[in-house]
C-alpha cells in the first residue's frame, strides 16, 4: 500500500455491493488490502443478479449457459443468502430438463420455445422473486463486515 493512501479506504467502510466494487479496484490499484473471500464471493452473486434481474436474461440463463455453469451460479447465490432465487431457477431447470429429452438438445428450436415458454409461465414468479431478494447481497456484505 502506498504511505499517501494509507487510510484513505478501509474495509470497515464497505456497506453495499457500490462500496465492495469501489474496494475491490482500489485493491487492483494496490491502494488497499486484498479483500476478503466473502466479499469477492459476494461480488460474484450479486453479478449473477444482476444478469437474472430482467426476465429476459432468465431465458439466456436457461437457453446459452451449460448445465454446470447453471449450478454454479445456483450455488453462488446461495451461499450468499439468495433462497427465493436459486429455488425458482431449479425449479425451471427441472422442468425443462423433464420436457427436453435427449435427440431435443440437436434441435435448438425446441429448447428455444421450451425456455421462452418456461420464463412466460414463470414471469409472475421471476419478478416476484427478483424483487424480494434485491437487497441480499448488501446486507450480507453489511452482517459480514460487522463479524469481521
Amino acid at each position: 500500500m502506498l504511505p499517501s493512501f494509507k487510510e484513505i479506504f478501509s474495509l470497515t467502510e464497505v456497506t453495499d455491493v457500490f462500496s465492495a466494487i469501489l474496494y475491490k479496484d482500489c485493491h487492483e490499484c494496490k491502494l488497499v488490502k486484498k479483500p476478503p473471500a466473502f466479499l469477492i464471493d459476494t461480488l460474484r452473486a450479486a453479478a449473477v443478479y444482476d444478469y437474472l434481474y430482467q426476465s429476459i436474461s432468465w431465458w439466456d440463463f436457461l437457453y446459452y449457459l451449460t448445465a454446470q455453469r447453471q449450478r454454479r451460479d445456483v450455488e453462488r447465490l446461495r451461499s450468499v443468502g439468495y433462497k427465493k432465487v436459486p429455488d425458482l431457477l431449479e425449479q425451471i431447470l427441472t422442468e425443462l430438463d423433464a420436457t427436453l429429452s435427449p435427440s431435443d438438445f440437436f434441435y435448438t428450436g425446441k429448447k428455444v420455445e421450451l425456455c421462452r415458454q418456461l420464463c412466460l409461465k414463470y414471469k409472475f414468479e421471476i419478478d416476484q422473486c427478483m424483487n424480494e431478494e434485491k437487497n441480499v447481497a448488501n446486507e450480507f456484505i453489511r452482517k459480514s463486515i460487522a463479524e469481521l
